[in-house]
């Protein structure tokens, strides 16, 4: 696993959570694929007897992210979609998942008006919580930098601040020296 500062970017910090939570055997979903990276780091986290479910809708990623399961030999940990992670639902069993990841936005070095969108991204967290097992997690980086990145910065906010308190926490995390709309961290937890 790379060596990194825990607080240096908030993909870091994300990684840093679930890490404390998924155990070797336990189900996860990477919820937008982009270069594969944060399933490897699932997949890796689940091991051998665990499953990670990925989905995107750009076919450069699901090629991608292939590649590099097939170099690292996890091809079984995982199953992919090229799919939109608002349909995650129709691929993943309900109260199955420990923990499911987020990076909204674009995926780096492609085409950037293919971006998350607030409705599919709120119906994918709606998901998500659905598919949590108790003591589950979800990560969010949101990027919000590009045009449409702030109306769902707004849509998902909004949506995680009007979740129940006795059922979940959730908490925020921001950079407070950095400027030109850094991305943030939100982490849900479904209590037990």
């Amino acid at each position: 696993m790379k060596n990194y500062h825990i607080l240096s970017t908030p993909l870091a910090l994300a990684r840093d959570y679930l890490s404390k939570v998924i155990l070797s055997g336990d189900w996860a979903v990477d919820a937008t694929l982009g270069k594969g990276r944060d399933l490897l780091f699932l997949a890796e986290l689940v091991g051998e007897q665990g499953k990670v479910f990925g989905f995107d809708v750009q076919k450069q990623a699901i090629d991608y992210t292939t590649k590099v399961l097939i170099e690292k030999g996890w091809l079984t940990r995982t199953q992919i979609y090229q799919e939109s992670h608002a349909e995650m639902i129709k691929y993943v069993p309900r109260k199955s998942i420990k923990a499911v990841m987020f990076n909204l936005g674009y995926l780096p070095g492609s085409d950037h008006t293919i971006i998350t969108q607030p409705q599919t991204t709120v119906s994918a967290l709606r998901q998500a919580l659905d598919l949590l097992v108790d003591g589950g997690m979800i990560t969010i980086v949101v990027y919000y930098g590009h045009p449409g990145g702030l109306l769902e910065r707004e849509s998902v906010e909004n949506f995680l601040a009007s979740l129940e308190s006795k059922e979940y926490s959730v908490i925020k995390t921001e950079f407070f020296n950095r400027t030109n709309n850094p991305p943030f961290l939100l982490v849900v937890e479904k209590k037990r």
